[in-house]
C-alpha cells in the first residue's frame, strides 16, 4: 500500500503547487460531480437520444472526470497515510484478480475498467482526502452537484413525459429511460444528496425536501420494489441518525423537530397522495369511457372493450407487485433464489465468458445474477466475488458503529451511512457493478474514503471553509 501512495505523491504533487483559489477549486469540483450525473442520465437516455454510449468510452471520460477532482482536492503536502489492513487488501486483492481475468478471458464489458479504477484512481481519491480528512466538503459538493442536475431532470420529465405516460408501460414510469427500475436508481441518490444536505441544516433545505419528495414520487410511479426498499431503509437511517444528532444534542430541538417532520410530510405527500391521486383519475376516465362505449354498435365496441380490459388488468398486474400474500420466497424475490441457486452451483476459480450470461434451466432461458458478488465470482471467478462480499461487510459494520456508536458522528458519517445502504440492498437484489454506469456505485465508491483510513476524528485543516451553502 505504501508503494502505491509514493506513487501517487510523486505524480500528484506537482499538481499541489498550483495557485488556484480554493472557492474556484471547490466550484470545479461541484462542476466535476455534475457532469457525472449528467452523464449517467444521458446513458440511461440513449434511447429517446438515438445512440447508446460505449461502457469503455464512459469509463474514461468517468476517469478524467475523478482525476480532475483529485487534482482539484488536493491541498498542501501529501505524506502516507495509514489505510486499514482488512478492507484495503480486500479492496486490491479484488481489483488486481479483475484485471487479471480480464486478461484471461473474456469477462463482459466494463469489467477491466472497473479492475483498474478500483486500483488506481478511486484509491487515488480516497489518499487525497485522506490526507485533509474534512470529508464533508467533498459529499456536500458531490450531493449539490448531483441535486442541481437531477432538479433539471425531474423539470424535463415533469413537462415533457408526463406520469400518464406509465400507461404504455404497464403502469410504470420510465420517464426518458428504458427501465423504470433505471428512474428508481436515479431517485435513490437524490434522496441520499438531498437528505444528507437537509441534515447539515443547509439554507435550502427546503428545496432540497421538495426535490426527495418529486424523487420519491417518480420511484412509487415506477413501481421499483427494489428502490422503494431501499427509500424505506433511507429513511429509518435518516430518522435514527437525525434523532441522535441533531435532536437529542441540538442546540435548537424545536427547529430540528421541525425540520424532520416537514421532510417526512413531504416525501409521503409526493410519494402517495400524487401518484395514487393519478392512478384512480386515470381509472375513473377509464371506467367513464368503457360507459360510454355502451352506445355503440357491437361491432364498434368489442375492441374498446378489449383496450379498456388492458389497460385495467395492466394496473392491476402492477400494483401486484406488492401483494405478499401466499406467494412462496421465490414470487417475492420475482425469481432471485432460483437464479442466485444456479449462479452459486456455476463458480470456479478462473470465472466464466462473461458476454454470456448463465442458463437457468427453471427459466427457460438466460438471466443475470441480480446480486453483484455472485455476477463478478461468475465473470472473474469465485475468490473475486467472496473478496467483493467481505469489503461489503466491512461496510455493514461501519454503518452500525456510525449509527449506533458514540465516537463516528461527524457529519460525514451520515452521507457514509446512506451510500453504503443504498448499494448494500442494490448489490443484494440487482447486478451493480460500475460506478460510470449506476448512480449508487457511484455514490458508494465515493463513500468508502472515511472507511480506508485508520485515522478518525481528527480536526480538519484550520480555517476550512466550503462554499456558501
Amino acid at each position: 500500500m505504501k508503494l502505491l501512495q509514493s506513487f501517487y505523491i510523486l505524480i500528484l504533487t506537482p499538481f499541489s503547487k498550483l495557485k488556484i483559489n480554493r472557492t474556484i477549486r471547490h466550484v470545479v469540483i461541484g462542476i466535476c460531480f455534475a457532469v457525472l450525473m449528467a452523464l449517467l442520465l444521458i446513458a440511461y437516455s440513449y434511447k429517446l437520444l438515438g445512440f447508446k454510449p460505449d461502457l469503455l468510452k464512459q469509463s474514461l471520460v468517468e476517469c478524467l472526470l475523478i482525476m480532475i477532482i483529485i487534482i482539484m482536492s488536493i491541498e498542501g503536502k501529501l505524506s502516507l497515510v495509514s489505510w486499514k489492513n482488512g478492507l484495503s487488501r480486500c479492496w486490491f486483492l479484488c481489483s488486481g484478480l479483475i484485471i487479471a481475468s480480464s486478461f484471461d478471458h473474456e469477462v463482459g464489458a466494463g469489467i477491466r475498467p472497473l479492475g483498474f479504477m478500483m486500483f488506481f484512481i478511486f484509491p487515488a481519491l480516497y489518499f487525497v482526502w485522506n490526507n485533509r480528512n474534512d470529508y464533508e466538503i467533498l459529499y456536500q459538493l458531490a450531493a449539490k452537484g448531483i441535486c442541481i442536475v437531477t432538479t433539471i431532470y425531474f423539470i424535463i420529465c415533469t413537462m415533457f413525459i408526463p406520469l400518464s405516460t406509465a400507461n404504455d408501460f404497464g403502469y410504470r414510469y420510465v420517464g426518458t429511460t428504458t427501465n423504470p427500475n433505471f428512474i428508481g436508481m436515479i431517485s435513490v441518490v437524490v434522496i441520499i444528496s438531498a437528505l444528507y444536505l437537509i441534515a447539515n441544516g443547509n439554507r435550502y433545505a427546503i428545496l432540497y425536501m421538495i426535490l426527495a419528495g418529486y424523487a420519491s414520487m417518480y420511484t412509487v410511479a415506477a413501481i421499483s420494489r427494489t428502490s422503494l426498499l431501499i427509500i424505506v431503509a433511507l429513511i429509518l437511517v435518516f430518522s435514527i441518525y437525525y434523532f441522535r444528532q441533531k435532536v437529542c444534542n441540538g442546540i435548537e430541538p424545536l427547529k430540528v423537530v421541525l425540520r424532520y417532520v416537514i421532510t417526512m410530510a413531504l416525501l409521503l405527500n409526493f410519494a402517495l397522495a400524487i401518484p395514487i391521486s393519478a392512478y384512480v383519475f386515470d381509472m375513473k376516465a377509464i371506467d367513464d369511457k368503457e360507459q360510454r362505449t355502451q352506445e355503440q354498435t357491437a361491432v364498434e365496441m368489442q375492441p374498446e372493450k378489449e383496450t379498456v380490459s388492458n389497460a385495467k388488468a395492466s394496473a392491476g398486474l402492477a400494483f401486484n407487485r406488492f401483494q405478499l400474500d401466499g406467494s412462496d420466497t421465490r414470487e417475492i424475490s420475482s425469481g432471485r433464489t432460483v437464479v442466485w441457486k444456479a449462479y452459486l452451483k456455476s463458480m470456479n476459480l478462473r470465472g466464466h465468458n462473461g458476454e454470456k450470461l448463465l442458463y437457468i434451466e427453471e427459466y427457460g432461458g438466460t438471466e443475470w445474477a441480480h446480486n453483484t458478488a455472485l455476477e463478478l465470482g461468475y465473470r472473474s471467478g469465485i475468490l473475486v466475488g467472496i473478496l467483493f462480499f467481505i469489503v461489503e461487510i466491512f461496510s455493514g459494520i461501519y454503518i452500525l458503529l456510525c449509527l449506533f456508536g458514540k465516537k463516528r458522528n461527524k457529519s460525514y458519517h451520515f452521507f457514509t451511512m446512506l451510500a453504503i445502504t443504498a448499494f448494500g440492498i442494490y448489490s443484494v437484489l440487482e447486478v451493480a457493478i460500475f460506478p460510470f454506469g449506476t448512480p449508487p456505485v457511484l455514490l458508494y465508491f465515493i463513500s468508502l474514503a472515511p472507511l480506508f483510513n485508520c485515522r478518525s476524528g481528527i480536526k480538519p485543516i484550520e480555517g476550512d471553509k466550503i462554499i456558501s451553502n
